[in-house]
């Protein structure tokens, strides 16, 4: 094996073994359970359009909600692909880290709605320990306690825990901890979580640009998605601000 071949290798196999998973899920996983990732990229192509034509300037890069928003193309890409490969566990981590810098976001934009960027970089650094249900809580958002509930949910399977545990200890459940290994159950679990965590984020986000609802409004596909995505909070948001038109 040449130099560069040995260095690859293990790519190589983390590959193969990602492929037979995906082709495992594939069979054992309803294509509209399946396709779930596909369909919350296809929503974000559906919100980026009217944030795209109606933000200022100033919004777009100075922003810190709108950039988190953006680079959430790139997350569901690796989530589809972690997913689908098996990689449950990390999967439910990024699902975090997205609903928590969101969440840091909103908060950071609503308390310092003029700061340039770099400003509002430096306020991270400030509130580094404003973490979790105390972040929630400073906002102004609502549905604060169901947002603490998913946070908490998630962090259940982010930190060593009974919850996150209990499958291999209980019923022997090792494979998909050592190697990958497709697991119905957590393709469910990461699948609730996805739906969960999409509709924070949409919800906060409308939260901060409620204006954008009327052209949201508009596009019945995106409110057929969201309704079929369980995205409860920001359904229920788009009709309230519309009730209030």
């Amino acid at each position: 094996m040449t130099e560069k071949g040995h260095r690859d290798s293990l790519f190589a196999q983390l590959i193969k073994m990602a492929r037979e998973i995906r082709k495992e899920t594939e069979e054992e996983i309803p294509e509209k359970d399946y396709v779930t990732w596909v369909e919350h990229y296809n929503n974000w192509i559906d919100l980026i359009r009217p944030f795209m034509s109606s933000l200022s300037e100033f919004e777009k890069y100075n922003g810190l909600l709108f950039f988190r928003f953006f680079e959430l193309t790139k997350q569901l890409f690796w989530l589809h692909f972690s997913v689908l490969s098996g990689a449950y566990h990390q999967s439910i981590r990024e699902l975090r880290y997205i609903l928590e810098s969101a969440l840091q976001a909103y908060y950071i934009d609503r308390e310092h709605p003029e700061a340039m960027i770099g400003c509002k970089l430096e306020i991270i650094k400030e509130i580094d320990k404003l973490i979790g249900g105390r972040l929630i809580d400073r906002t102004d958002l609502e549905h604060k306690n169901e947002l603490k509930v998913l946070y908490s949910d998630l962090s259940k399977y982010v930190h060593s825990s009974y919850e996150e545990l209990r499958p291999t200890i209980e019923e022997g459940e090792v494979d998909y901890r050592v190697t990958l290994a497709f697991n119905k159950e957590l393709f469910y679990k990461c699948m609730e979580f996805t739906n969960r965590v999409m509709d924070a984020f949409f919800f906060v986000l409308l939260s901060s640009y409620p204006d954008i609802i009327t052209k949201i409004r508009e596009d019945q596909l995106l409110l057929q998605s969201l309704n079929e995505n369980k995205c409860a909070l920001s359904v229920e948001f788009i009709e309230k601000e519309a009730e209030q038109e």
